[in-house]
């Protein structure tokens, strides 16, 4: 048995191992922005059902005047600004936590 193949194999293999390590965590940083973008989509719809069960409502009360287009579209992009700005907040915090765990990893390694 040759010593050198040995430890050739056992580098090949603590590479390998090296590599997946890397992969696992990227696939939990890929997992967690996908659990961002759920949780986001869960409210665009929630604000979006309400919006829309309120101009219904508003629609079938016959006291009160019609919502202008320019109130609605307003309201809508002041929505969608809100989510924006709190989804990259949140994507911008995960990349900071993920950056900092890979610089520590390398101060350890």
């Amino acid at each position: 048995m040759n010593i050198k193949s040995v430890g050739s194999s056992v580098t090949k293999f603590n590479q390998g191992i090296e590599s997946l390590a890397r992969t696992d965590d990227m696939l939990a940083f890929i997992g967690i922005i996908m659990l961002f973008g759920v949780i986001i989509s869960a409210y665009g719809a929630f604000w979006q059902g309400r919006l829309a069960a309120a101009q219904y409502k508003h629609e079938c009360s016959a006291t009160q005047p019609p919502i202008s287009a320019a109130e609605d579209h307003k309201k809508t992009i002041r929505y969608t600004i809100i989510v924006s700005v709190i989804s990259i907040l949140l994507i911008a915090y995960v990349i900071y936590i993920f950056r900092k765990q890979i610089k520590e990893k390398l101060a350890i390694a």
